[in-house]
């Protein structure tokens, strides 16, 4: 991941970063240092393996592993047994 700061004209700082797929990010910051500190956390979380894009989080958890319990190969008696242990009180009300 790599990252740059822009000074905009309302002398606000953005801190624009290219994730590992090569998408743009950016955050607007009032001032230069508060917009440093996020731009480093983020590379070093990067590195760490840490990361999460800003949409990471719209992904319900039901969402999520009905899609993985779908594309998962399983034996017939292992089927069941996981998709109860996998079935959660937001799943059971849809």
């Amino acid at each position: 991941m790599s990252g740059w700061l822009e000074t905009l004209p309302s002398q606000r700082v953005r801190a624009v970063y290219r994730d590992e797929a090569g998408e743009r990010h950016s955050k607007t910051f009032p001032t230069r240092k508060q917009a440093k500190a996020f731009l480093e956390s983020a590379l070093v979380a990067s590195g760490r393996g840490q990361w999460i894009g800003p949409r990471g989080g719209q992904t319900l958890f039901c969402d999520w592993a009905g899609r993985w319990l779908a594309a998962r190969f399983t034996r017939v008696t292992t089927g069941p047994v996981t998709r109860a242990a996998c079935a959660c009180t937001c799943c059971r009300s849809r």
